[in-house]
């Protein structure tokens, strides 16, 4: 696995550095104007899963050239809730050599729920002080 968080607006992982088995998170670019991962790169991924699609094509900057140019369709992007939620197939893997991505551009409501777990478990475990109000 290899995991790329950068702010940069040049790739910085090249097709020629992936292969065959690997699985990326690209976790760091979040605008338009970033790029973490080279059009050539985004070509070789045989299954791309997404935060939410409508996000991706405003925020992922390398999806968006890549769509731009015609290396990519956002209609072969799948949104994370629905895979995890198994409403849209997505091979894992149909074989050993498979190279994937996972492109994570946030979603506060993914936040919120974090925070709610925490919570949830500091109350439980009487953890933390309760402010006034």
């Amino acid at each position: 696995m290899l995991l790329v968080i950068t702010n940069s607006a040049e790739p910085v992982l090249p097709a020629d550095l992936l292969e065959p088995g690997m699985h990326v998170n690209a976790a760091g670019n979040n605008v338009w104007t970033g790029r973490e991962l080279d059009t050539d790169a985004i070509e070789k991924f045989d299954s791309i899963v997404v935060v939410d699609v409508d996000q991706a094509r405003i925020e992922s900057g390398e999806l968006m050239r890549s769509a731009e140019t015609g290396h990519f369709t956002w209609s072969s992007a799948k949104p994370l809730c629905d895979v995890v939620a198994g409403k849209v197939k997505v091979k894992p893997r149909a074989n050993d050599s498979d190279i994937t991505l996972f492109e994570s551009l946030g979603v506060a409501i993914e936040d919120i729920a974090v925070a709610k777990r925490v919570y949830q478990m500091a109350v439980e475990q009487g953890a933390g002080h309760t402010l006034p109000s």
